[in-house]
């Protein structure tokens, strides 16, 4: 039965009186706009369109919220693009609804990643501020709208400026889009991969990849007096103790920053490391140097390298350090001291597995031999008392 059809008035709408079964009617001003009342007397505006052959129906919205000039306009837009496009304003609102549904933003992806990662929180704090200094804008954006031409064209601009920064954000981008090929499916249930490209590879299979030397700066022989007195000259002894720490031991810079008294044992003259980088704990030894230093100012305070503010330990450093290669033209970095430390051990011919050990280096899972030699607390000992008689040596010599 076809629908009656009057011209919409908002009186002739009202006085329409509800059956007991749905209620057609079209507008004769508007031939793309109708209305419908409900048993429970509500009237909403929809859209007639032809598709396929077929006359369907797309809602507008309720009566008398919506107005009827503004039904007509919406319901002659919406005519008018499904002639211009073809495209069905429902299958476009599905569309629209899958796309929604599907939306990752980069930030989700970069949460979701270090949630199922079991990563430190130093790591975690890394990764997320590469990020933020190399792609800030790319945070609130689909995973799927960064583009290949996008992550080339950023990693060039940022490498020509900081090679290094721009490679590690590059990794951590790369591991990113990685994980997220696997972990986000097409909301569809096809099970196939959201990400059908992974931007990143455009980078690596063209070969664009900065090479990154490997540092080999340290202190030099003729520096390290230089650099010994300038160190502690230092009217802070916590900075001076700490820099004194890292060389004599060649621990990690934030593992030996981050040290607590509770790990310190003065009695066998030895540290514990608890969380170290590479997840392995491990006691190694103390040179005297090192215990005679900490001994003058331990006290009850958890932190062996204490914040100024004695919250925390001690993160920053850069002053003292500055200072240092102000006073003395040597650039240096905890990271050099820690290969100084490796160079002297190896200049003594100490054993590679010991030496490893005493940096607490993961041993290469290639070297099945390296997996079996587990040297002793007093071997250790044996080599770091080598090693600081041989950095005192040095240091002192222009002090004799």
């Amino acid at each position: 039965m076809a629908a009656a059809k009057f011209q919409f008035t908002k009186k002739a709408l009202e006085n329409m009186v509800p059956t007991a079964s749905r209620q057609y009617v079209r507008d004769a001003q508007e031939s793309s706009l109708g209305a419908y009342l409900t048993p429970n007397g509500v009237t909403s505006f929809f859209a007639v369109l032809n598709v396929e052959g077929k006359t369907v129906r797309r809602p507008l919205g309720r009566f008398p919220a919506l107005s009827i000039p503004l039904a007509r306009k919406r319901a002659r837009q919406m005519f008018v693009q499904y002639m211009a496009s073809g495209v069905d304003p429902a299958d476009r609102k599905r569309q629209v609804q899958r796309e929604h549904a599907e939306r990752v933003n980069l930030s989700d992806a970069v949460r979701t990643y270090l949630g199922v990662h079991d990563l430190k929180a130093s790591t975690r704090r890394d990764y997320l501020a590469v990020l933020e200094r190399f792609c800030p804008d790319w945070m609130h954006r689909d995973i799927r709208a960064i583009t290949s031409d996008d992550v080339a064209s950023r990693y060039v601009t940022h490498g020509q400026r900081a090679p290094s920064q721009a490679d590690y954000a590059f990794r951590v981008l790369r591991a990113v889009f990685r994980f997220a090929r696997v972990h986000y499916l097409a909301a569809d249930g096809s099970g196939r991969p959201r990400i059908q490209v992974n931007p990143t590879d455009t980078v690596v299979d063209g070969r664009m990849r900065f090479k990154r030397g490997v540092r080999q700066r340290r202190l030099q022989k003729d520096d390290l007096p230089i650099w010994w007195n300038a160190v502690v000259g230092l009217d802070n002894p916590v900075v001076r103790d700490l820099f004194v720490f890292w060389l004599f031991t060649g621990i990690r810079r934030e593992e030996g920053a981050s040290l607590r008294w509770a790990n310190v044992n003065a009695r066998t003259r030895s540290v514990f490391l608890e969380n170290p980088k590479n997840d392995r704990q491990i006691e190694l030894p103390l040179p005297t140097t090192v215990v005679d230093l900490l001994a003058e100012r331990q006290d009850e305070g958890e932190w062996v390298f204490p914040a100024p503010t004695g919250k925390g330990w001690l993160r920053n450093h850069r002053r003292a350090r500055e200072r240092i290669i102000r006073e003395t033209g040597i650039a240096w970095s905890p990271h050099d001291l820690r290969r100084t430390f490796a160079s002297l051990g190896e200049s003594l011919d100490i054993s590679r597995w010991v030496l490893k050990t005493l940096m607490n280096h993961t041993t290469d899972q290639a070297d099945t031999t390296g997996l079996y030699v587990v040297p002793d607390l007093e071997r250790l000992r044996e080599a770091s008392d080598r090693i600081e008689s041989r950095v005192l040596s040095i240091a002192r010599r222009k002090d004799q």
